[in-house]
């Protein structure tokens, strides 16, 4: 049986590829903003981070191996993915800083799109609270435990 240390518990349990690069690559253009002099406090900074670390850590380390067979950790790790470490990310509004990273030419791109394809409109229209609050509820009741 190897060794627990700290970093052998943050090793992937069961190695997601996809996952490993969506949490990589967010973490270089986060990193490559701040470096292109996005301006950021370090509070939104540290939401940021946490809040990474701790999809991370919900999803690829052995607590998920104890999800799936531990209901209070299953019941846990819905509560880190769902509510803290979405609301940290959330917190650090973190698109300015990963816009940073891109080129301007790319960053016009995104937003015409955006604009042109309705997008926009659809996001104000879930942004008022008395749509967001029921939607977000019954996001978390239909879609993830059907």
């Amino acid at each position: 049986m190897p060794e627990l240390s700290f970093f052998n518990a943050a090793l992937p349990y069961q190695w997601e590829p996809i996952l490993s690069i969506i949490f990589g690559g967010t973490l270089v253009m986060y990193l490559r903003g701040l470096i292109a002099g996005a301006q950021v406090s370090m509070t939104k900074q540290l939401c940021f981070f946490i809040g990474l670390a701790l999809m991370y850590a919900a999803l690829q380390t052995r607590f998920d191996y104890y999800a799936q067979f531990v209901f209070s950790f299953h019941r846990l790790q819905h509560l880190i993915l769902h509510h803290l470490a979405s609301m940290l990310i959330v917190l650090a509004n973190p698109l300015p800083v990963l816009s940073y990273s891109l080129s301007d030419k790319t960053t016009r791109g995104f937003t015409v799109f955006w604009q042109r394809s309705g997008l926009s409109i659809a996001y104000k229209i879930a942004q008022i609270p008395w749509i967001a609050a029921p939607l977000f509820v019954g996001i978390i009741l239909s879609l993830i435990h059907i």
